[in-house]
């Protein structure tokens, strides 16, 4: 699949459905002007920006069952500690993100905010 496809399927799955092609265009203006990067690993993408020089806000958009998101997850976060990445950071609306980030062995801190998470990172 391609990511923009992937990001299609999973923003409709996730009631988005009216926004994303405005999404897909900020997206493409974002990887242009450098300011967001994406990252493709299975069915599995991974946008990304620089908070600051070690820590980036990331959020995953996936078609993968859980097993192959797992997977896809650690690859992400292997290539941000090698890249010498400290710290990411992101929001989820389900618990079943965090479940999958543990399973995937990331050490993963979190605090429910209203109706999300914040999720936390630490990259070791």
């Amino acid at each position: 699949m391609q990511a923009t496809d992937i990001i299609r399927q999973s923003m409709e799955r996730e009631g988005q459905g009216e926004i994303i092609d405005r999404f897909l265009v900020g997206l493409a203006k974002g990887i242009k002007e450098k300011s967001l990067g994406l990252l493709k690993e299975n069915d599995t993408v991974l946008i990304f920006k620089s908070v600051d020089e070690k820590t980036l806000e990331v959020h995953v958009l996936s078609a993968d069952s859980p097993p192959q998101m797992k997977d896809a997850l650690a690859k992400f976060y292997q290539h941000f500690k090698s890249a010498g990445i400290e710290q990411l950071e992101s929001y989820t609306q389900t618990p079943a993100m965090i479940r999958i980030l543990q399973q995937a062995g990331i050490p993963v801190q979190f605090e429910k905010q209203g109706s999300r998470y914040k999720i936390e990172v630490e990259v070791r």
